[in-house]
């Protein structure tokens, strides 16, 4: 009993490490995502263009719920995540 329970304590810890390792590449992630947005909320100003695009917005929040949903992820979190992350991106 006490060997399963320090192969359990073991794996758990195995699984931290893993969701700590996700968590960066998801931070990394979101830090490229902003960074290119940014840059295309400049090139927008330069070339005297909108900055919100909503046609573009709904494409790219449709893409989401479809990859949601092939991934099996709750689409309205994965939509609210988006939306922040389209809000982020415009700031400068």
């Amino acid at each position: 009993n006490k060997e399963k329970r320090m192969k359990k304590s073991v794996h758990l810890h195995q699984l931290r490490k893993n969701l700590d390792a996700i968590n960066k590449e998801l931070v990394l992630l979101i830090a490229k995502r902003i960074r290119v947005s940014r840059t295309i909320y400049t090139l927008k100003k330069e070339l005297h263009l909108p900055i919100h695009d909503q046609s573009r917005e709904i494409e790219v929040l449709h893409k989401t719920k479809q990859y949601a949903k092939r991934y099996k992820v709750n689409q309205k979190l994965t939509e609210k995540i988006m939306k922040d992350l389209i809000k982020e991106g415009k700031k400068q």
